[in-house]
């Protein structure tokens, strides 16, 4: 079974070569799609360099090079994609040896998606984020895999729309979940075979941004929650999960107005939380 890469570049001329490599240390990968995203810092003519290079590297760009965003150079790459199954990275980021042959030993009969664990690093820390196995808890929590650590079906992803482009965060989260309800036959893998070098925020700090990234993610736990309760899926631990995410998402962003959530279920989710991270 082979796989395709894509990778959004923006800005990213120093980290570029080190994501590249790592995909081409993958032999189920058989064609890599950098698609620049509008670079002005020597991005685009290195993946012009590493075009000639390797055979299996293709450089894409949006019309006229402009700057459209990681979704939507995403959803372009997607389009020359031969393969099924699609390993999205970005620039910043690097797989380690066998992440893809691990995972896709485990697919089976009609899987939309391969969770798996990830490495984060930043200047201070090395984390290592892990899922629980758990589809739906870990979609409230966000904690089902990230863009680069997960395998994707192409079939999945255009079955539900694709990526969408006119959100500036929760994108991935907003597409797993469509998914999910798609085809909930998600797969979960246990290794830590991608590395994720934490960079600052690239999208603008300004109030008005910050208000928008707030509500997108409010909204996301708002439709998980409408789409439990009519499956029947609404259990009382997702429940505590909705509300604690909602309120902890209120203290992160300091939101003191924001009361859109019931604070007693927030309250149980922080006390059992604080207990279990105690005895982890």
């Amino acid at each position: 079974m082979k796989v395709s890469a894509v990778v959004p570049v923006y800005n990213s001329v120093n980290t570029l070569e080190r994501a590249i490599n790592s995909l081409l240390l993958q032999p189920e990968i058989n064609e890599i799609f950098i698609v620049d995203d509008g670079s002005t810092d020597g991005s685009y003519e290195l993946a012009t360099k590493l075009e000639l290079e390797y055979s299996l590297v293709k450089l894409l760009t949006h019309t006229n090079r402009q700057n459209l965003g990681a979704s939507a150079s995403r959803n372009l790459g997607l389009k020359y994609c031969s393969n099924n199954w699609i390993q999205f990275l970005d620039a910043d980021d690097e797989l380690l040896l066998e992440k893809i042959s691990k995972q896709l030993s485990l697919l089976g009969d009609n899987v939309s998606l391969v969770v798996s664990n990830s490495i984060w690093i930043n200047n201070k820390r090395t984390l290592n984020v892990f899922h629980s196995s758990d589809l739906w808890g870990d979609l409230i929590l966000a904690r089902l895999g990230n863009t680069c650590s997960n395998l994707w079906s192409k079939k999945a992803i255009l079955n539900s729309g694709g990526w969408n482009e006119s959100l500036i965060n929760t994108q991935e989260y907003d597409l797993m979940f469509r998914i999910s309800k798609q085809n909930p036959n998600i797969v979960f893998d246990s290794n830590f075979n991608t590395i994720v070098y934490e960079v600052p925020n690239s999208i603008s700090r300004s109030n008005h941004l910050i208000n928008i990234k707030f509500e997108n993610q409010v909204k996301l736990r708002k439709e998980i929650f409408e789409y439990l309760k009519d499956s029947n899926l609404l259990s009382f631990k997702y429940l505590l999960y909705i509300n604690g995410y909602l309120g902890t998402l209120r203290r992160n962003y300091k939101k003191k107005e924001f009361n859109d959530f019931n604070f007693f279920y927030y309250l149980i989710f922080k006390v059992n939380k604080s207990i279990t991270d105690r005895f982890k």
